[in-house]
């Protein structure tokens, strides 16, 4: 029983090293540039289809 304990344990630290490594990598991505650049890139495609609607009045 005692193992079982410590291999449920271990994955459930692994787990939760492996979510902490994917959650800093995907930070350091989006702001490689000091700002989101996610939240930039949707920004500007819908300043970009705004646009486009604006023309076509």
């Amino acid at each position: 029983m005692k193992i079982l304990l410590v291999i449920i344990s271990i994955v459930i630290v692994l787990f939760a090293v492996l979510t902490v490594g994917i959650l800093k990598g995907n930070h350091k991505v989006r702001y490689a540039n000091g700002y989101d650049n996610e939240i930039e890139n949707d920004y500007q495609t819908m300043i970009q289809l705004f646009s486009h609607a604006e023309e076509r009045k």
